[in-house]
């Protein structure tokens, strides 16, 4: 009785740490750790049944951990990685930047509702009339005002 308590209260205290940091970690972090949680968990269930003389059940939950990690590493089919897709875009001008990178010019002129060849005039007009709606002193939001910013410095090169 008094064991099962203290491995409740063990578990439940793993499971607060658990989500105090899943609260804090960033999306790529979170990522990695369901992506090896999933395989960690599938190996230990089909090691599970295997000790239970279950093999042939055990078969489902470690040929997903193997296909989960073919996949991840690239070696497998995996969704959301894409090598070489032919229908993306070969000019980098057109790409979206990664997270945390420098906004590409094409995306400033999105931004700001412009087309290539804009003059200095056009640009600080757009601008304006943007950071205008998207001010947080105006019901904005200080993310929008700070990519409207931001395109307004990569288009001028200020």
């Amino acid at each position: 009785m008094i064991a099962s308590l203290a491995i409740g209260l063990l578990l439940a205290v793993m499971l607060l740490l658990v989500l105090g940091w899943w609260s804090n970690a960033s999306v790529g972090a979170a990522r990695r750790t369901l992506f090896w949680a999933a395989i960690v968990i599938a190996l230990a269930l089909g090691g599970l049944l295997l000790a239970a003389g279950r093999g042939f059940f055990a078969v489902l939950p470690m040929g997903f951990a193997a296909w989960r990690f073919l996949q991840g590493t690239g070696l497998g089919n995996g969704y959301g990685r894409h090598h070489g897709d032919a229908s993306q875009n070969d000019n980098d001008s057109d790409r979206k930047a990664p997270c945390g990178a420098q906004m590409t010019r094409q995306e400033a002129l999105e931004i700001l509702g412009l087309r290539d060849g804009a003059d200095e005039d056009e640009i600080r007009a757009a601008y304006r009339r943007m950071i205008a709606k998207a001010h947080p002193d105006h019901g904005g939001s200080d993310w929008l005002a700070a990519k409207v910013n931001e395109a307004k410095r990569v288009l001028l090169d200020i």
